[in-house]
């Protein structure tokens, strides 16, 4: 009895000792093993360790001012995702080096390695420390694909100190198309923080020509938030397609915030292209397939693009400026060679009717090819009008690759406001938490 007893009181010092060592216990009676279920788990998009490895390594020949080794190390990764991965992992580890660094890298950096990011970051660097020295670094850039999105993201940043200078600045350098651009882009980030006043300057411009165009780019940022006076303002334009596209622009937000106004004022225009534009405008709005609006919308009427052949999405002579640009190509092209070719062109240098545009084509893979190669080219000029485009279309059409894309962009640039958009995405929570975590949010 006395060694039972003894036996019990040893148990537990004997069960307490094989835990802190690891050790398990037999089991006279084991129980019946469980197959154990297989599991699925989401893929880790942590670097390995040969990743970091690299990656300090171009980081190191980076900061010896060792460019282009840097860029042939990267290049010579096989793997287009891996390369995509280093390169945005390369341009957030040099966010805080001086400006000049950063812009080698951008300018070096291949288009399909976070090139884009690069490009915004260092614009953006070196606007806060000298925004004249920045437009004129990106002006200068020698490939013109560049321009417009290093160009941007200067005069985004200038804009938040003071927009007017900007322009100002920009309207006395010497003339050219990109200037012009960037021109338009300065007034349109102006608009946004005061449209009266940046309205005001826009006509008070001497050149007709570009006057038009001014008073057009606050038009469309006007018609994002103040439709009624984006129709107004639209209504002060000469006849012809700016005026079309600022009616339709307008139209599209305003049926979104006050459905039976906006129905009213489309109804009572009178037959003819503004009201076919506005009804245009109002079905985007609501989501409607453009194959119902050519089907039999009010006054819908298509410009047929002359030398399309078949395949491909139907629709696409509708797009905003694609008739007159397909009369410049040197041949016919079937219709989706004809779409990727004019967004890839056009897309980049768009106050956001292409993006419009695209969204009304029905659903096919040219569209979905266009509609990505759209988003890289928002996100090259200002991923915060990226993260509003994607806003803007039905959540049909978004997936949650376009917002990781627009969010880890923008996470570089401006965390604390991309964080908030990226919260108030539909994306699944354990995706948000895994991008932010990846961003050291």
């Amino acid at each position: 009895m006395q060694r039972h007893a003894s036996r019990a009181r040893l148990l537990p010092a004997i069960v307490l000792l094989a835990s802190l060592c690891g050790c398990a216990l037999p089991d006279r009676n084991p129980p019946a093993r469980v197959p154990v279920m297989p599991t699925v788990g989401m893929p880790s998009t942590a670097p390995r360790a040969d990743e970091r490895e690299q990656l300090a390594g171009l980081i190191a020949l980076v900061r010896a001012d060792r460019v282009t080794a840097a860029m042939d190390a990267l290049t010579t990764t096989r793997d287009p995702a891996v390369r995509a991965k280093l390169g945005a992992a390369l341009v957030a580890a040099l966010a805080d080096e001086p400006p000049e660094r950063l812009a080698a890298v951008a300018v070096a950096l291949p288009a399909n390695a976070s090139q884009g990011a690069a490009l915004d970051l260092a614009g953006r660097a070196y606007a806060r420390r000298d925004p004249a020295a920045a437009v004129r670094w990106a002006l200068a850039l020698p490939d013109a694909a560049l321009v417009a999105p290093a160009g941007r993201a200067a005069i985004a940043q200038w804009a938040e100190t003071d927009a007017r200078v900007a322009a100002e600045h920009l309207v006395a350098l010497p003339e050219g198309a990109a200037r012009e651009e960037l021109l338009a882009f300065a007034v349109s980030a102006w608009a946004r923080r005061d449209a009266e006043q940046a309205l005001a300057w826009s006509r008070a411009t001497s050149d007709a020509v570009r006057r038009e165009r001014l008073v057009l780019a606050v038009g469309f940022t006007l018609a994002q938030t103040r439709p009624q006076r984006a129709v107004e303002l639209a209504e002060s334009l000469p006849q012809g397609r700016d005026r079309l596209l600022l009616f339709s622009a307008a139209a599209q937000t305003w049926v979104a915030g006050d459905r039976p106004a906006a129905l009213d004022w489309a109804g009572r225009l009178r037959e003819g292209a503004e009201r076919d534009a506005a009804f245009a405008g109002i079905e985007t709005g609501l989501g409607v397939p453009s194959t119902r609006r050519r089907g039999g919308a009010p006054g819908q009427r298509s410009i047929r693009a002359r030398g399309l052949g078949g395949g491909g999405p139907a629709g696409i002579e509708e797009l905003p400026g694609f008739d007159a640009w397909l009369a410049t190509q040197p041949a016919a092209r079937d219709r989706e060679e004809a779409l990727i070719e004019f967004v890839r062109q056009r897309g980049a240098l768009d106050t956001g009717a292409i993006g419009q545009g695209l969204a009304a084509l029905p659903p096919s893979p040219a569209r979905d090819r266009a509609l990505a190669i759209y988003l890289e080219g928002r996100l090259g000029a200002s991923p915060a009008d990226a993260a509003a485009w994607l806003r803007s279309l039905p959540r049909s059409d978004v997936n949650d690759g376009m917002v990781e894309q627009v969010a880890r962009r923008w996470l570089l640039s401006n965390p604390e406001v991309a964080e908030t958009w990226l919260r108030e995405t539909p994306i699944p929570d354990y995706l948000k938490d895994r991008i932010l975590r990846e961003a050291g949010r």
